[in-house]
């Protein structure tokens, strides 16, 4: 999600289907105070030490970004700075206040000069109309900004409304050495920085039906997803690439719930299942990310590697924010906070969420109505102006 959505690829979840894991249960209504940083490293546990014991190899993320930030950048950033092992290559024009951490880098290109380079390498008849549209092209990064990842092993791109947990925890060697793409999904994805993969992507551009339907075609098509019949996953799979898959360490938010609700999108059935719990999620500096959801009377907890929040608003509480009123603020002595339907709370780190706060930090079913409406209406108006030939 950006200023003009352009990172938002989730497809929506349709329907409902019950989804558990086992994982360890807390007492609801209390747990001893300063258990739960010490609980998320035991869950951590040997995915942290296999880590530790080894070097993540240099990895860089790109994410072209036009439009205006949102509102919880800086958290965005914040959850960047925990993973010191992954450089974060920010494409834009945006002028900022922020002050980014090292593992972030700024490259200032405007949006008409990347759409110049993506024309430069996959040829003068592709369209790029607006930012959005640069979800179909995430895959040809690797092609398209190939000067910036000379240094890399390996590569990817990410959206900015997620925010991360602690990744090299859930990133193996195993995973990478064993695997040619990690997530299929267009809001986290990792790549070897290979001729393999980067000559299959080549080849991709030139296949008829991703030229028409994808590249020439000014609406987005979720090129980077699952989704459909002409998509990069597919053609990864047909030439024998591996592709890995956990959905379950990814809390992927359906939008179209007051609640957190996570969604998983079924590539055989084309379409999506949508889980009963309701999740808090709490980020702190040491532990990362962890989801709480509830089962009869325990709360559960388990780390998750980030959360996508899609087109949520997520306002910020004031007591996060603190002085920083205009909403252009650094987050660099917050330890944890809160990520709830009702948005982003100060939180102390070994707090467990109670029974109480899964009612009392809700959406609400008017903002609920009222971000379903704008997003309706938004949605409606762009596809108007798309059959009209007008560019949005």
């Amino acid at each position: 999600m950006n200023g003009v959505n352009n990172n938002d690829t989730g497809a929506d979840a349709e329907g409902l289907e019950v989804v558990g894991l086992e994982v360890v249960g807390l007492q609801a209504e209390g747990l001893e105070a300063g258990r739960l940083e010490e609980l998320n490293r035991e869950a951590l546990g040997e995915r942290q030490d296999e880590i530790c014991a080894t070097t993540f190899p240099k990895t860089a993320i790109i994410v072209p970004y036009f439009g205006k930030f949102p509102s919880y950048f800086g958290l965005w950033l914040r959850s960047c700075a925990i993973n010191p092992e992954i450089d974060w290559l920010l494409v834009t024009d945006i002028s900022s206040e922020y002050e980014f951490p090292a593992n972030v880098r700024v490259v200032s290109w405007d949006f008409a000069s990347v759409v110049h380079r993506i024309q430069e390498v996959l040829g003068k008849d592709v369209v790029v109309p607006v930012p959005h549209k640069l979800c179909d092209y995430k895959v040809f990064y690797g092609l398209i900004f190939n000067e910036l990842l000379v240094d890399y092993r390996y590569w990817g791109y990410c959206d900015v409304d997620v925010i991360f947990g602690k990744l090299a925890s859930f990133i193996t060697g195993d995973v990478l050495q064993s695997h040619d793409k990690l997530f299929g999904l267009g809001h986290f994805c990792l790549m070897p920085n290979t001729e393999r993969v980067l000559g299959v992507i080549r080849g991709a551009a030139d296949i008829e039906a991703v030229r028409a339907n994808v590249l020439q075609n000014p609406r987005t098509t979720l090129f980077d997803e699952w989704y459909g019949t002409v998509n990069i996953n597919t053609l990864f799979e047909d030439q024998g690439l591996r592709i890995y898959e956990d959905p379950g360490v990814i809390a992927d938010l359906y939008s179209s719930s007051p609640n957190f609700n996570r969604s998983f999108w079924d590539k055989t059935k084309q379409g999506g299942r949508v889980e009963l719990e309701n999740n808090l999620l709490v980020w702190n500096e040491i532990s990362g990310l962890t989801r709480f959801w509830v089962n009869g009377e325990l709360v559960q907890r388990e780390p998750v590697m980030y959360v996508h929040l899609k087109e949520r608003i997520m306002p910020i509480s004031e007591d996060l924010l603190g002085d920083n009123s205009d909403s252009v603020m650094e987050f660099h002595s917050i330890p944890s906070f809160g990520i709830f339907p009702s948005g982003f709370q100060r939180w102390d780190a070994n707090r467990v969420p109670r029974l109480q706060d899964f009612r009392d930090y809700s959406e609400g079913f008017w903002k609920y109505a009222k971000r379903r409406g704008k997003r309706k209406w938004r949605n409606g108006l762009y596809l108007l102006k798309m059959r009209l030939g007008i560019q949005p």
